[in-house]
């Protein structure tokens, strides 16, 4: 019988965990009624959760696992509210009216180190924001293209912008060490596609309580992942369905130099870098180098329509599931584009070649 109960109570504490729950309480000083909406992360996956405010009272019981961040906005409303709030823990939020940017938070000491590190960064907004109207009149007062001067203005401005957005970030990695803020920043500015040595010189340097975060537990995954697509890495093998509904494997193009591309027909950067894919694959397509497109698209006209424009030739692939994408998933994809250069034996060689350096790596391969 004991040793029942001692499992009973053990299956209600481990119940009590994966169930926990954090709430947010709202109070819009006018008193009007209407939605507003949540996200979050949860398990890695996307949540998104309304509730109904009534007489200027709104309220959410959020899932979670440890201390999360959450962005809250109106229906309506185009600014945002983010809070970084504890497992188990209340915020409560004051707002003079439904744009609750400038709302009031009480919460926990996240949220304070959260609200110290954003209002720093919401600093340099203004000056963006003068930069893009400067860019947008130049191009309306010019056909649709801004005259050099302004464009060698609005770049010099915001190369400033990133270099004050650094020392920010600099700052608060060095005053807020071992903490869920110093995990956050440690994912979101230094690591992603190509820098997993970087993230893990910043994750080796982390403490106990930000490594245990949920941020650091994502860190960890992305370092998993980025071990298994590493350059000297056998390429995980994939199949996925190509334009025409045919079932394609990457084990097809063994005995080739095979470019696994990852993009989007959405994605600005990628339809910008597709005139170099296009040059390389001409240039060397004749001495065993191909490409295999992975989309991260939604909308297969769209896909398919982009293919055409860009004059991409070679096979694509594609589930039309979006960031959902598995092949993307199994290469730890997080932006695009991003590409995997695999010699003939299929081990990855290369990484995030973009413009000349594809160009390079390619003279040297062949």
């Amino acid at each position: 019988m004991k040793n029942l109960m001692t499992a009973t109570a053990a299956l209600l504490s481990l119940s009590a965990v994966t169930q926990a729950q954090s709430v947010i309480r709202g109070t819009i000083k006018n008193g009007e009624n209407g939605k507003v909406y949540i996200d979050y992360d949860y398990h890695q996956k996307q949540v998104r959760d309304s509730a109904d405010i009534k007489s200027g009272q709104f309220s959410f019981s959020v899932k979670t696992t440890g201390t999360n961040l959450y962005y809250l906005h109106t229906a309506g409303s185009s600014s945002f509210l983010s809070i970084m709030l504890e497992k188990d823990k209340v915020a409560t939020i004051v707002s003079a009216d439904k744009q609750l940017a400038n709302a009031v938070v009480t919460a926990g000491p996240a949220q304070q180190d959260w609200a110290a590190f954003d209002g720093a960064l919401k600093t340099l907004y203004p000056v963006a924001g003068q930069l893009n109207e400067m860019y947008d009149a130049s191009r309306k007062a010019n056909g649709g293209k801004a005259d050099s001067a302004t464009e060698a203005k609005v770049s010099a401005g915001f190369k400033a912008l990133d270099v004050k957005g650094d020392s920010i970030v600099k700052h608060y990695l060095t005053t807020k060490p071992n903490t869920v803020l110093e995990a956050y920043l440690v994912g979101r500015f230094h690591s992603g596609p190509g820098r997993d040595k970087e993230a893990k010189e910043w994750y080796d340097k982390m403490g106990p309580v930000a490594k245990a975060s949920l941020f650091g537990e994502n860190i960890q995954s992305f370092l998993a992942v980025a071990a298994k697509t590493a350059e000297g890495k056998t390429a995980p093998a994939f199949s996925m369905k190509d334009i025409n509904g045919k079932m394609v494997s990457l084990a097809d193009f063994k005995g080739k130099y095979v470019l696994i591309d990852f993009w989007a027909s959405w994605c600005g950067p990628c339809r910008a870098e597709n005139p170099n894919v296009v040059k390389a694959f001409e240039a060397y397509k004749a001495k065993g180098f191909t490409i295999l497109g992975v989309s991260l698209d939604d909308n297969a006209e769209k896909w398919k329509a982009a293919i055409d424009k860009d004059h991409l030739t070679w096979t694509h692939v594609s589930d039309l599931s979006g960031w959902k994408n598995p092949v993307a998933k199994l290469y730890g994809v997080s932006a695009v584009p991003t590409n995997f250069l695999v010699d003939p034996s299929g081990k990855i060689i290369a990484r995030n070649l973009r413009g000349a350096a594809l160009e390079q790596k390619l003279k040297e391969v062949f």
